[in-house]
């Protein structure tokens, strides 16, 4: 079984459009993880009976499993399930009743294997599952905090590459659960997040600064999740804009410094319960104030200051059609590449979430809840850096 466990600190990051993201280490991340493999024994991956979009994950580490039901597509943006069960395996048998009263039963082979889920709600699957073979196929797990945030991702990748996975941020006392599809990043395993970073930073011609930092158009995309005060969840899917120059990268001392100046995303229209729905919005840098990357050259830690404008067609925030996003967003260096001629591209990932205050709230001319509403999404960007 291949799977994402805590390294000192944790991983992933969302970003509801800033730029970087996916799963890696949160900046000062309360508990960031960098993904890893584990030792293990074997791991068997399969699909739903009747249900080729649903797919099954078992693992097994001397006398413990590890099983993970999901459908969750990211290129769909749907996800309606993302079980585990953790327990014993006696004899090839496994019986596991989860945390939410879901069960588990299932017979396993040298190469096969059985078994059936029966839910609460008294509906029933029967699945299937191979014994993986090689290193692209496999399950995948990562629990990360950020803040009074906790999440479980988890993934499962069948031996054709096809995915299915997903994130759950936890409930906590002021907000419900939020699932969300997930793409899936494997990550370099040679230490901790800030050992990662320092090694895909040195790799490039630092002397040679300062550099041009762009982008190409509709390079990232991802799903934006917004949780309404009454618990209602919308998502919507957001791409980067044009493309061109975004900032520029510059050494201070110890510290590598990114400042951008032009980021925009594209967030396409979300439905809402009774037929509402929030039309397009543009998330942007905010101009007044500067936007920063910053990357210690010597502990490798990231530490972000952006600063970012939600504008809506068709929504009033406290009575304006623009309001201001906080960004808790923390970023790793995933890897860098030479592309010769002295640029480079590096990849960025990032776990972003943000809370609204709304004192008052409008779509469509409809007055909705107001309160607090929580803003998350996750992101993969590639940049290049022209060092000429």
């Amino acid at each position: 079984m291949r799977t994402r466990s805590s390294v000192g600190l944790l991983f992933i990051m969302i970003v509801v459009v800033a730029i970087l993201s996916t799963f890696t280490p949160f900046n000062r991340y309360i508990a960031q993880a960098t993904p890893s493999r584990a030792e293990t024994a074997v791991t068997y991956v399969g699909t739903i009976t009747g249900e080729e979009d649903v797919f099954v994950g078992v693992g097994i580490v001397g006398e413990e499993v590890t099983i993970y039901i999901c459908d969750g597509q990211n290129d769909q943006n749907s996800v309606s399930i993302a079980e585990w069960f953790i327990g014993p395996v006696l004899r090839n048998q496994i019986e596991i009743l989860n945390e939410s009263n879901n069960r588990v039963q299932a017979s396993l082979t040298g190469s096969t294997g059985e078994g059936t889920f029966t839910f609460a709600d008294g509906s029933v699957k029967t699945f299937t599952v191979a014994l993986v073979e090689g290193q692209d196929a496999g399950l995948f797990r990562s629990e990360f905090s950020f803040g009074d945030s906790h999440f479980l991702g988890g993934w499962i990748i069948l031996s054709d590459g096809s995915i299915r996975g997903a994130v759950l941020q936890r409930a906590t006392a002021s907000s419900p659960a939020v699932l969300t599809p997930a793409n899936f990043i494997d990550f370099n395993t040679g230490g901790a997040p800030s050992d990662g970073n320092l090694t895909a930073i040195e790799a490039l011609p630092l002397d040679t600064l300062p550099a041009k930092v762009s982008r190409g158009e509709g390079a990232e995309h991802g799903t934006l999740v917004m949780t309404l005060p009454d618990g209602t969840q919308l998502s919507g899917q957001v791409v980067s804009g044009a493309a061109g120059q975004i900032g520029e990268v510059n050494r201070t001392g110890d510290d590598l410094i990114f400042t951008f100046t032009e980021i925009t995303y594209d967030v396409a229209p979300m439905q809402l319960p009774g037929g509402l729905a929030i039309g397009p919005q543009t998330i942007k840098l905010d101009p007044s104030q500067p936007s920063t990357l910053t990357v210690n050259l010597t502990t490798g830690e990231i530490s972000r200051n952006f600063h970012w404008i939600l504008t809506a067609t068709d929504v009033l925030y406290n009575g304006q059609p623009s309001i201001v996003l906080g960004d808790t967003a923390s970023a790793e260096v995933a890897e860098t590449t030479d592309l010769g001629g002295n640029i480079h591209t590096i990849r960025l990932l990032t776990h972003w979430s943000s809370t609204i205050s709304l004192d008052t709230w409008t779509v469509g001319g409809v007055t909705l809840p107001s309160g607090q509403v929580l803003a998350t999404a996750e992101f993969d960007g590639v940049y290049t850096l022209d060092f000429n």
